[in-house]
């Protein structure tokens, strides 16, 4: 069943990269961003905007939902390797969620439509950061 819910699509998120964790070598998942990362690499999920319009029929809705993975990935060798290390992460998590474009029924489709890499400062230490945008819609009759 789609949703309409921001919070379920976030979660749904996080779970999948929870289930996906060892595989993408990562040490922690989060739902919501951390002032303090204590190891690395990490992924937290925020939720991103939600909005609503009305097509077509007088009561039906297209629900887009906007959610952002922030990754994190700490000084482990040189700027150069980190930054590999940082870009293959991102890349990884973009091809998962790109597995199921549904995320388990809950939209219609989504995708990642931005991977934006960069640095963070967290707890005052200096990391490689990417900021993945996915997005998603479902349409849903009001008040279902």
């Amino acid at each position: 069943m789609h949703t309409q819910s921001f919070e379920e699509v976030t979660q749904a998120i996080v779970d999948l990269l929870k289930e996906h964790q060892d595989d993408l070598g990562l040490k922690d998942v989060w739902y919501g961003d951390q002032e303090l990362i204590p190891r690395t690499p990490a992924v937290a999920v925020e939720s991103g905007s939600k909005t609503r319009e009305l097509t077509g029929a007088p009561d039906v809705t297209t629900n887009r939902f906007t959610v952002f993975v922030l990754t994190y990935m700490a000084k482990i060798q040189d700027v150069q390797t980190t930054r590999k290390m940082a870009d293959q992460l991102a890349e990884a998590i973009e091809l998962l969620l790109h597995d199921d474009t549904t995320i388990g029924g809950l939209v219609i489709f989504g995708m990642c439509t931005s991977v934006e890499p960069g640095y963070a400062i967290r707890g005052g230490t200096l990391m490689r950061a990417a900021r993945i945008t996915w997005e998603g819609f479902t349409k849903l009759r009001m008040g279902a």
